[in-house]
């Protein structure tokens, strides 16, 4: 008896729209970072804002590549959006993708480990997956 409703509850939620999934009126936020990310010695003043994912001006390369990283981690357990954009010397640096379920995702842009964290329904700090964060 139980596995036509366990059945029916995955055919629902498998249909289910996803939270996430980066969409071109999405809000990104964007922190410019004036000082050198490394140089953990001089005081960052970051400028925080937030603008619709279509109207960041990104070239094509780079707007692909987010995508890209984006799709591969939608194949993951949870659907994916960019959350931040770290920019530093007017190149991104950082990227931060959140998932529908409480998952986030650091890494360093373009080519850099990735930091899995997860949170409860809480917003509390759950856990890490995967690998230690820096």
């Amino acid at each position: 008896m139980r596995k036509p409703i366990l059945a029916i509850a995955l055919m629902i939620l498998s249909q289910a729209p996803s939270l996430a999934a980066t969409k071109p009126t999405d809000q990104v936020g964007i922190i410019n970072i004036e000082s050198d990310p490394n140089d953990e010695a001089v005081e960052k003043s970051n400028k925080r804002y937030f603008k619709q994912w279509k109207q960041l001006n990104l070239d094509a390369k780079t707007k692909q590549a987010l995508m890209a990283k984006n799709k591969s981690l939608d194949a993951e357990i949870e659907k994916f959006r960019i959350g931040f954009l770290y920019i530093f010397n007017d190149k991104i640096i950082r990227v931060a993708f959140y998932g529908d379920y409480g998952s986030a995702v650091m890494m360093d842009w373009p080519a850099g480990s990735e930091c899995k964290l997860t949170f409860d329904s809480q917003g509390g700090f759950a856990g890490v997956r995967g690998q230690a964060c820096e």
